[in-house]
């Protein structure tokens, strides 16, 4: 049975402002987060989100969802390079 506790990140323990950001751009294109209010067509989507109305509250739903995810990949980014180095 493999140890789970010593197995290698492919993040990297530098605890500055590079390193946490470096971090931050590998875990935004690890975890990607879809859209919560998508038909699947880029086409559709586009046409939907045209209409003055209805386009703005899909728009303002979709960002928040991102910036939540953002938030907590920036949060995890800085336990990767800071608090997870103090560790080892």
């Amino acid at each position: 049975m493999p140890n789970i506790y010593n197995s290698y990140s492919h993040y990297n323990n530098e605890c500055s402002v590079h390193g946490v950001f470096d971090n931050f751009l590998k875990m935004r294109k690890d975890t990607a987060v879809e859209k919560p209010i998508s038909s699947g067509i880029p086409a559709v989507d586009y046409s939907i989100n045209r209409i003055p109305i209805i386009g703005k509250y899909i728009k303002a739903y979709n960002s928040s969802s991102q910036a939540g995810a953002a938030l907590a990949q920036g949060m995890n980014a800085y336990h990767e390079s800071c608090l997870a180095s103090n560790k080892k």
